[in-house]
């Protein structure tokens, strides 16, 4: 039995970039009248937008966690032991997050110099073991979760 996965519904950011795509293309047209290079222009105005777009995601997940830096840091006299085990998670996300967006950026600008780097993704293969990948994360996210409720509530009885 095969299955068939849509690749819109895991990767939504390919979607985005067709969109882009459909929409700044007036204009790269226009471009390509007056200097006759069509493949060249398109692909250094898509470079420069995936840069410009990597730089917008990178500093919205700078800004979430500092905010959550600070959200932690108020938990501070009631549970010291999580502001230490946070900054630890903090900087596990922080990471996280740049290699995600690293590779979305990378295959972003493996498409616009028209590399078909996310039809990869349309494989059964692929798409089952990135959804077994986030399944993981998933589960490695509530444990850390559970432990840390489990430990702070041991703590207070404690004490």
């Amino acid at each position: 039995m095969e299955i068939f996965y849509q690749h819109d519904m895991y990767f939504p950011v390919m979607n985005v970039f067709e969109k882009i795509k459909a929409y700044s293309q007036p204009y790269i047209d226009q471009i390509v009248e007056v200097t006759g290079y069509e493949s060249a222009v398109s692909s250094i105005l898509y470079t420069i937008l995936v840069f410009v777009l990597a730089l917008v995601a990178f500093s919205i997940v700078r800004h979430f966690l500092t905010r959550l830096e600070r959200f932690m840091e108020s938990f501070d006299k009631q549970l010291p032991t999580l502001k230490k085990n946070a900054r630890r998670y903090i900087f596990i996300l922080r990471y996280g997050f740049r290699i995600v967006l690293l590779t979305a950026v990378a295959l972003s600008l493996l498409e616009a110099w028209g590399v078909d780097a996310y039809t990869l993704f349309g494989t059964a293969l692929v798409a089952d073991l990135l959804g077994k990948i986030v399944s993981l994360v998933i589960m490695l996210l509530a444990a850390a979760v559970a432990w840390e409720v489990v430990n702070s509530m041991m703590e207070k009885a404690v004490k």
